[in-house]
């Protein structure tokens, strides 16, 4: 991560395809998924656990999972997102407000 930021703030940034967006979001959805199905499992779990060791570090698991799940969403959200200018964007950007939509108004 500290590589990452670091090509982040002084390098020059490679453009990135539609393509390698999609991969790059699909792989961050399944992973933010997985994290998903293990937050719900250990929350069913803890509440069963009476070892009290068990119990610390399934907690200890869960608070991390959370936070990380957080960073990952926020990930999606600025580096994929925030980096890409997909077509679809390039028509939003010419087209989206204006009257008509390029089209002959009445």
């Amino acid at each position: 991560m500290y590589e990452a930021a670091l090509r982040l703030l002084v390098g020059v940034r490679e453009e990135v395809t539609e393509e390698q967006l999609r991969e790059q979001e699909e792989l961050l959805r399944k992973h933010l998924r997985w994290e998903e199905e293990l937050m719900g499992k250990i929350g069913s779990v803890l509440p069963q656990v009476e070892n009290e060791k068990v119990r610390m570090l399934l907690e200890a698991i869960l608070a991390d999972e959370k936070r990380h799940h957080l960073l990952l969403k926020r990930v999606l959200e600025l580096l994929v997102r925030g980096e890409t200018v997909t077509g679809e964007d390039l028509w939003d950007l010419l087209w989206k407000n204006v009257p008509y939509h390029g089209a002959p108004g009445g």
